[in-house]
């Protein structure tokens, strides 16, 4: 209230002013109008009507017409007081001390009066205090109100697949996947446990075939690649075949694959290669046994060698047989190999 205390406390010594010895209709309006003047310079005219039109000024009206009934009083006392001084009589002398009790009287009432008007002002500066408080309660509430309104609230929709994206985070955490169908998975997401499983079945499926190893363990591997396709053949919602691929400026490149042995999963795995290959912006570089695989199921093939260096980098060495068949070297084998890019380029 520190704005609002400085006016009250402005206006109200104006008020102390003002009131003074008011003996006539005439001086209360000229002091009421002087108020209302007041008023409307430190909190403006409107809340100035405001205070005009209470009932206070009425009582104020009717403390003026004691005060100017009391001056009356006072004058006839007083000329009646001067008449008895001039009387020597006992009489006389009782009339003056008469006149001295009343003159004392008025003087009280006088005083009185004066309260009652400060007291009226002081109610009406304290009504306007509240009007000014609850104006600024309503502007405050009225901010809130907006505010909360502009706020946009969360479509349902939106909602939804949050907790759908949850869901799975959860599954993923605990590396339990959905059955009978091919999931797609953040490596660095997976934990420990999950990337021993894949790790498990890449070097079986590699070992087995006689391929050489792109990664010395899980967490070299977890670091290399970016995703992977999971599936899982069993119903016990562990996966049974990966593949792991990485994104290029060519499109996806199939990087490893494998399986836990299973039947389904390996017919499975084959199946989603051939899809994968098929479909532009996805390619594997590939040898000895998978690159039969492709080779007999007409998978398409780059054969372009300036694109094929383009891809594998000069920096690996290739070297041009026929066909789009070249051997590159293999820096963690430490030995050249024979290799056909088959699939789709971007």
């Amino acid at each position: 209230m520190g704005i609002l205390a400085g006016i009250f406390d402005g206006t109200l010594d104006f008020i102390d002013g003002a009131i003074g010895d008011i003996t006539s209709l005439e001086e209360l309006s000229a002091t009421i109008k002087g108020i209302a003047l007041n008023v409307a310079k430190n909190v403006g005219k409107k809340i100035a009507s405001s205070i005009a039109k209470k009932t206070g000024l009425d009582k104020l009206k009717s403390l003026a017409k004691k005060t100017s009934n009391l001056a009356k009083r006072s004058d006839a006392v007083s000329n009646k007081a001067a008449k008895a001084k001039q009387d020597k009589t006992p009489e006389g002398n009782l009339e003056v001390s008469l006149a001295t009790n009343q003159a004392q009287q008025i003087k009280i009432d006088s005083q009185k009066i004066k309260l009652q008007q400060a007291e009226v002002k002081i109610k009406q500066q304290i009504q306007k205090v509240k009007e000014l408080e609850a104006q600024q309660k309503q502007i405050q509430q009225n901010k809130k109100q907006q505010k909360q309104e502009a706020t946009p609230t969360p479509k349902k929709e939106s909602i939804e697949i949050k907790q759908r994206v949850k869901l799975f985070e959860d599954f993923v955490n605990e590396f339990e996947i959905p059955s009978n169908r091919w999931i797609e998975m953040d490596l660095k997401k997976i934990d420990k446990e999950g990337m021993q499983q894949i790790w498990d079945m890449y070097t079986k499926t590699y070992l087995d075939a006689g391929m050489d190893l792109s990664a010395d363990d899980w967490e070299e591997m977890q670091a290399k690649y970016k995703a992977t396709a999971l599936k899982d053949v069993d119903d016990d919602h562990t996966p049974d075949a990966f593949i792991i691929y990485k994104p290029t400026k060519w499109g996806n490149k199939i990087a490893l694959l494998g399986t836990n042995g299973k039947k389904e999963a390996k017919s499975d795995i084959v199946k989603k290669l051939l899809q994968l290959v098929n479909t532009r912006g996805w390619f594997i570089e590939a040898s000895l046994r998978m690159e039969e695989l492709l080779s007999q199921a007409k998978a398409p093939v780059i054969t372009d060698q300036e694109m094929i260096i383009d891809v594998v980098g000069l920096d690996k060495k290739p070297e041009f047989t026929q066909d789009g068949y070249y051997t590159r070297y293999l820096s963690k084998a430490g030995k050249r190999i024979t290799k056909r890019i088959y699939g789709k380029l971007k």
